[in-house]
């Protein structure tokens, strides 16, 4: 049997430093066609995956457009025979409920409140009254609360809750200032009517409320808000 002839080859430095170089650039060549493949393969599933997942995703969305309008037209009718005896009288919402008493559907429209700048001369007028009042502590305790109650909000307006508070007070005074500063901030009053709100609600097991999450669009409530009065 023959023994194959094992020959050594001599290479110099430079020679394997080339060697090295063209291993590593045919190494690199690999790893970048890999992750292009890679890539690719993403990009397809991608792609596949909104092929299958798109006509799920708009059908859904066509039937939730028709359950709305389902929706809208059913309770734009109620509102319209509920207001029939009301009309001229503004109701901030409506609240109807299956028969069971575990369901219910709330209409209705946020209302903006605020005061004009009147506001600020009563004031000055209960602040000139408070500061004449006795300097006894009960005096004292009682200023306190009503300077509280005259507090605004993060937004920088009274209180309409905290406004209400003050009638109570003007007997207590008994200062014909305190008095007229109370009217004038009540007379400085405004409301407005904004947006539509639909909120569907059921019991759960404890007997406790939770909200149906869902988006109304500004259009899809106009029936609702032309119903309202």
């Amino acid at each position: 049997m023959e023994q194959q002839e094992k020959k050594m080859v001599e290479i110099t430095e430079e020679q394997l430093a080339e060697f090295q170089r063209l291993k590593e650039q045919e190494q690199a060549r690999q790893e970048e066609k890999r992750a292009k493949n890679e890539r690719e393969d993403f990009r397809k599933l991608c792609e596949e995956t909104v092929s299958e997942t798109f006509g799920e995703l708009k059908a859904a969305n066509e039937a939730l457009k028709r359950s709305k309008m389902r929706v809208l037209s059913a309770f734009s009718s109620l509102l319209e025979l509920k207001n029939l005896p009301h009309r001229g009288k503004e109701q901030g919402q409506h609240t109807f409920r299956n028969e069971e008493a575990n369901q219910r559907i709330t209409i209705g429209k946020y209302k903006k409140v605020s005061y004009d700048a009147t506001a600020d001369a009563g004031i000055s007028l209960i602040e000139e009254s408070l500061a004449s009042m006795a300097d006894g502590e009960k005096s004292q305790k009682l200023v306190r609360i009503i300077l509280d109650l005259l507090s605004r909000d993060g937004r920088g307006q009274l209180q309409a809750e905290n406004v209400i508070q003050l009638d109570k007070y003007v007997e207590m005074v008994a200062d014909p200032r305190f008095a007229r500063g109370v009217t004038i901030i009540k007379e400085a009053f405004l409301a407005e009517w904004t947006r539509v709100f639909i909120r569907a609600e059921e019991k759960d097991e404890k007997g406790k409320w939770v909200n149906i999450p869902y988006r109304w669009s500004r259009y899809e409530v106009l029936s609702l808000s032309e119903a309202l009065p």
